[in-house]
């Protein structure tokens, strides 16, 4: 029969254990060894994602990859900052479930790169996006939190769009990644034409 803890502290102290044996089992050897250290690399992870995102908080420097603020690795879903495994290579683009391939960012940053071909978002912008996205949530008088993370996420998401965009034509950026949010397609194609058509009708 699976133990199954009964309170916060014991569930802490129970997690502790797991992830203490976790570690032992899948500790990576010392870089300085290029050939084990590449062997561990090309490992598959294990299932339990859970455990996974514990292990590389306490290996690697407990940091968001993505917005390279710290992780409060006690926190869970739905809050934003929740600790999240996240592949490199997107799954989705046939990204390898190994360790050389997974890094532990936010659940709010997660869900913002998603598995979007947008490139790795800006992290000073980031930073500031995630920081609202846990103001809101945590604000008493908001009654609709997991709403406004995804419209956090879908604005910050076509901000990417739009710096790749005007880094392709060579243009200057705007000021902040969330000046406005646009309601309508979420293709990313037609949402290059609409900045296209704003930019144009913004010239003298």
């Amino acid at each position: 029969m699976k133990y199954v803890p009964t309170d916060p502290e014991e569930t802490r102290w129970y997690e502790q254990e797991l992830a203490a044996k976790f570690a032992a089992k899948n500790a990576h050897p010392d870089p300085a060894d290029v050939v084990a250290y590449n062997v561990w690399l090309k490992t598959p992870v294990p299932k339990d994602r859970r455990l996974v995102a514990v292990f590389l908080h306490a290996a690697f420097g407990g940091r968001c990859d993505i917005c390279e603020t710290p992780i409060d690795i006690d926190l869970r879903r739905p809050h934003p900052g929740a600790a999240e495994v996240d592949h490199i290579i997107p799954q989705v683009d046939l990204g390898p479930d190994i360790w050389g391939n997974v890094r532990v960012v936010h659940q709010y940053c997660n869900q913002v790169r998603s598995d979007a071909p947008y490139g790795e978002p800006d992290p000073q912008r980031m930073a500031a996006a995630f920081a609202q996205a846990v103001e809101w949530y945590n604000d008493p008088d908001a009654r609709a939190h997991l709403k406004i993370v995804q419209i956090i996420a879908k604005t910050e998401k076509r901000a990417q769009i739009e710096y790749a965009w005007r880094e392709e034509q060579g243009l200057p950026h705007r000021r902040s990644a969330l000046d406005d949010y646009v309601v309508g397609d979420d293709d990313p194609e037609w949402f290059k034409k609409l900045i296209a058509w704003r930019y144009e009708k913004q010239q003298p």
